[in-house]
């Protein structure tokens, strides 16, 4: 089977770190390909109630100011979950 005979859902999450009990989703973006075609995607930044490491800020060019208005996690995962179809 090639991969251009699958369905796929490929996601990606930025994050304050690599700890997964004391940080944060800052970012969430998906794809669905659908016979080796793009045929939808979603991204949104997420705002997180911890600070966000300089060096993190470096390698994502997330900053804290661009968080300010965009969803928390809680409200943004059912859209996100619907996506992806669980």
């Amino acid at each position: 089977m090639l991969l251009t005979d699958c369905d796929l859902i490929c996601f990606d999450f930025e994050t304050t770190g690599l700890n997964a009990v004391n940080d944060r989703v800052i970012e969430i973006g998906a794809i669905k390909i659908f016979n080796g075609e793009l045929i939808d995607q979603i991204s949104t930044l997420i705002k997180v109630d911890i600070p966000i490491p300089e060096v993190v800020q470096k390698i994502t060019g997330i900053t804290p100011c661009m968080l300010e208005d965009k969803p928390r996690i809680d409200d943004y995962l059912p859209k996100f979950f619907d996506f992806i179809q669980i």
